[in-house]
């Protein structure tokens, strides 16, 4: 692209160079022209270069009739050169660009849309190289994450069916809720597998945010009983009335439909209910708790009042430095993860095999908490408890130093290639 764009701003470069030549010498043969001669053209050029070049003497054409012609170049036409130059500067070039952009945009389009099939493949073979290349440094890890989903989802399972069947299909506000929350849970560590497989520990990271807030969420529901479970099933009345005005506020300009007058009457109606049933700061944000948290009337209740009172505080760090993977922090564009040199000049665009411990050991951790805070149960066999918290809080430990030693022997696996880079061997 950059050598298409060197091309044209040559050419047109070119043209402006040339254009005053050109004026210049179609003046002048017009002018002889006029004056009944006739003028080789190498002679005009010849005589062009001598006026451009500033010279005080006069030019001989070696011909005594042009010599002799009455041909007069007056400031007036200078001016008018001059003129023509800059309005092709200030008028036409920007047209030119304008069009040679659109060529050259539909060239490199159709130039891509040519190979890209062949880009395609050669893409995919990188990808499962980069895949089982990480996969052999940080197999043992990641297998264990892997194993730590499985359990998880099958001990869920299980614990979901006896639920229902023991209230006949109508589980209480907080068994429902629990085990929504541990569904997603187990949803977003999938995704977090994912991305770590692909080296994306960025993005893992950002992923992680989530699931920490689940599992915080989830051990606020379990300490604080059903009451407040059903103020959290019953907050999504106020995001249903936070979104209607958002989507009001926009749909013009995306040119939607409006909401349904039934629609946005019965959002208004239950949002009514609620805010009477339990006060305007359930309004506020995490209003389901903030009878709890907020300490006084007009209280903000934040994330970090959520964590400190669910007991996490302690991940607040690990939350922070996720935070800056879900916006557009300056931190964020400066720190990856991903990138072993922060200070390096080179920036991470893609996939890395760096930075993978702090995402999977932390999604292990969260998702064995929220694990064994909605699936332990003393109505269930004792056994068969005691059996999956054994084997959930063995995954949970073995997981952090697995990937740790694998991120240890990259590091000096990549000092060894600097040193020998270093020393040309």
């Amino acid at each position: 692209m950059k050598d298409i764009e060197d091309e044209i701003v040559e050419v047109i470069q070119k043209a402006v160079h040339e254009m005053p030549r050109t004026l210049l010498q179609k003046l002048l043969k017009e002018k002889f022209q006029a004056a009944g001669v006739k003028v080789k053209e190498a002679k005009l050029r010849e005589a062009i270069e001598h006026i451009l070049s500033g010279s005080d003497e006069d030019f001989i054409f070696g011909d005594k009739q042009v010599d002799e012609a009455n041909v007069e170049l007056s400031d007036g036409d200078f001016d008018a050169i001059i003129e023509k130059v800059e309005s092709f500067v200030k008028n036409d070039v920007p047209a030119i660009l304008l069009k040679s952009s659109d060529l050259a945009a539909d060239g490199l389009y159709k130039e891509l849309s040519k190979r890209w099939a062949e880009e395609h493949n050669q893409q995919v073979k990188d990808l499962a190289r980069f895949k089982k290349n990480l996969e052999t440094r940080y197999g043992e890890g990641l297998n264990k994450l892997r194993m730590l989903v499985t359990i998880a989802r099958e001990w869920g399972q299980e614990v979901h069916t006896r639920r229902l069947t023991e209230a006949k299909g109508q589980p209480s506000h907080l068994d429902d809720a629990l085990l929504r929350l541990h569904v997603r849970a187990c949803q977003v560590t999938l995704e977090i597998v994912v991305l770590l497989e692909a080296g994306l520990a960025d993005g893992a990271m950002a992923r992680w945010r989530t699931l920490h807030e689940i599992a915080t969420v989830a051990l606020l529901l379990r300490e604080h009983g059903d009451e407040v479970a059903e103020r959290y099933v019953r907050y999504q009345i106020v995001e249903s009335k936070k979104a209607l005005a958002a989507y009001q506020e926009c749909r013009e300009d995306l040119g939607y439909d409006e909401y349904s007058e039934e629609e946005a009457r019965q959002i208004m109606i239950d949002y009514e209910a609620v805010i009477a049933a339990y006060g305007q700061p359930f309004s506020g944000e995490y209003g389901w708790i903030a009878h709890i948290l907020g300490e006084g009337p007009g209280k903000r209740v934040t994330f970090a009042m959520l964590q400190k009172a669910a007991g996490m505080g302690v991940m607040r760090a690990h939350y922070q430095m996720a935070s800056y993977n879900v916006h557009a922090s300056p931190k964020g564009a400066y720190f990856r993860l991903g990138q072993l040199e922060q200070t390096s000049n080179i920036l991470l665009a893609g996939s890395s095999n760096a930075g993978l411990v702090e995402p999977a050991q932390n999604a292990g951790l969260s998702l064995g908490k929220i694990t064994m805070t909605v699936c332990s149960d003393s109505k269930a066999a004792p056994f068969e408890n005691n059996v999956f918290i054994k084997v959930v809080n063995r995954l949970m430990q073995e997981i952090p130093p697995d990937f740790a030693e694998a991120d240890r022997t990259l590091k000096k696996d990549e000092e060894k290639l600097r040193r020998q880079s270093q020393n040309g061997t």
